[in-house]
């Protein structure tokens, strides 16, 4: 008999549980960052143009990531990528502790 979850072992759920973790971290801070912005602005459009942002950016890291995971391990990348996303994530944050 087939059983379709027989390689679905410890592995699988190191890779995916971490994975999932940051996907759903991701999304809560995008929304937590456009709720701040239009509590500041009142404004839809201000809004709406950081979800632009957003999207440029992957859009011009789309490129640049097959050049770079050829030049790079992949475990300096993530950690690179953890630790700038962690400082981004920081200075709205420290912006709004600044100026008020």
């Amino acid at each position: 008999m087939h059983t379709p979850f027989k390689n679905f072992g410890l592995p699988v759920l190191m890779f995916l549980g971490p994975r999932i973790c940051f996907g759903l971290s991701m999304q809560m801070v995008a929304v937590a960052l456009g709720w701040h912005i239009y509590e500041i602005t009142g404004e839809a459009f201000k809004l709406a143009l950081v979800g632009l942002v957003f999207v440029l950016c992957m859009f011009v890291f789309l490129f640049l990531t097959g050049f770079v995971i050829d030049l790079f391990r992949r475990r300096d990348i993530l950690e690179t990528d953890a630790d700038g996303l962690g400082l981004l994530r920081a200075m709205p944050a420290l912006g709004s502790v600044i100026v008020g």
